[in-house]
């Protein structure tokens, strides 16, 4: 008689701790910036060891990427509705939405006003990982033969985002409902 296989749990205590070590670094982060932020101040507000923090992320600017990256690819899918522009409106739009959380203009202000050269591969990584995501809308365009096969989907998508954060980090200029298919039409028109 055998017995039957273990099942795994979905995230089990992994998942878990994951989850509870980003909440902590995310909410340390509004409050104090990451400059103030340390790992065992990240592990006693998750309930954890700071060995634990330290093993698997090494670093507080290791915990709060991962967990922007996790937060950006839950509130920022990317839209799949046959055709570029409208991909791109679609995008811009929930880019707006996110970046007028409190939280999230926090984060992003945050990141964009930190120096430290110890968060630069961390900063890097987050956007090229979030170019190499929102990158697919660009490459099924390809695909449909809107745009050329050359297209660098990296220029496309800072032509759409960079307005957006230059709204909001330099000008506070106005983030209207507008302004997602303004984005979209110029970031095709550069394309051409």
């Amino acid at each position: 008689m055998t017995s039957p296989a273990p099942r795994s749990r979905p995230g089990g205590r992994s998942g878990r701790v994951r989850r509870a070590v980003h909440d902590a670094g995310l909410a340390l982060l509004e409050q104090r910036g990451i400059r103030e932020l340390t790992v065992p101040e990240i592990a006693a507000r998750a309930g954890v060891h700071a060995t634990s923090v330290y093993r698997r992320w090494g670093s507080v600017e290791r915990v709060v990427v991962e967990a922007l990256l996790e937060r950006s690819e839950e509130r920022l899918p990317v839209p799949d509705t046959g055709t570029l522009l409208e991909d791109l409106t679609r995008f811009a739009a929930e880019v707006i939405a996110y970046v007028r959380d409190p939280m999230a203009a926090t984060l992003m202000r945050t990141m964009a006003a930190t120096d430290d050269p110890s968060l630069e591969q961390a900063r890097r990584e987050f956007w090229e990982s979030r170019t190499a995501a929102a990158g697919v809308m660009v490459s099924r365009a390809v695909a449909r033969g809107e745009v050329p096969a050359d297209t660098d989907a990296a220029r496309v998508l800072e032509t759409l985002i960079a307005p957006i954060h230059f709204r909001l980090l330099l000008s506070h200029g106005p983030l209207d409902d507008a302004l997602p298919a303004r984005l979209a039409r110029a970031a095709v028109a550069a394309i051409g």
